[in-house]
């Protein structure tokens, strides 16, 4: 019983720490099942880089998406890693503290499920912290953006409009079906998505002079 908790001690603990050294070298950050599997994307949000589809709606993942990701989680190399690693510690000590097998059994098994349970919530929760953080270019619809680069009328040439997006200054390739050229400074509101640029109208005056008032 005792070398079962060496051997997983050791063999865990060895992982544990090579992992830890490829994290610091920026390398292997994904590595054996800590990334989702491909064709598995519970967050589809995209940024003004991909091209959107005008009537999908990526912006809130599934419950069942949720439920999913933390699964994978679960069963990630680094979360089974660490269950190995404390489980094996958890052993060690339990014998060390001369309690009966079916004490040390109990608590090292405890002990790997917290373990596990832990790296799968921290997983779960930068994983969420990142896509909170990605901007969503369709968001943008409905937002009053101020021109940056001139805008052609129909959709002639497309210019740039910047916008304050999730608490963000952001700037977008921007079209308009206007009949005028929309110049820097001007005031306008995101109507929709063309692609990957945002489809923008001129404000009216008076909306202008509220605004400015």
């Amino acid at each position: 019983m005792l070398q079962v908790f060496v051997i997983c001690a050791v063999a865990g603990g060895t992982v544990m720490l090579f992992q830890f050294a490829l994290t610091l070298l920026g390398v292997g950050s994904d590595m054996a099942g800590d990334s989702l599997p491909d064709g598995v994307d519970f967050d589809a949000g995209a940024d003004g880089g991909l091209a959107l589809d005008d009537h999908a709606d990526f912006s809130q993942p599934s419950a069942d998406g949720h439920h999913a990701a933390w699964f994978v989680n679960v069963l990630s190399f680094r979360s089974i890693v660490a269950a190995l690693t404390f489980f094996g510690l958890a052993g060690l000590a339990a014998d060390a503290a001369e309690l009966s097998p079916t004490a040390q059994w109990t608590l090292a098994f405890v002990m790997g499920g917290a373990a596990m349970y832990g790296v799968a919530w921290t997983l779960n929760a930068v994983r969420r912290l990142n896509a909170d953080g990605t901007v969503r270019i369709q968001r943008a619809v409905g937002q009053l953006a101020t021109v940056y680069v001139p805008i052609d009328p129909y959709r002639q040439r497309a210019g740039k409009v910047q916008l304050k997006l999730q608490d963000r200054l952001v700037e977008y390739e921007a079209v308009t079906s206007a009949e005028v050229r929309l110049p820097t400074g001007a005031r306008v509101r995101v109507i929709g998505l063309v692609g990957n640029r945002l489809d923008v109208e001129p404000l009216p005056i008076q909306e202008q002079e509220t605004i400015a008032s």
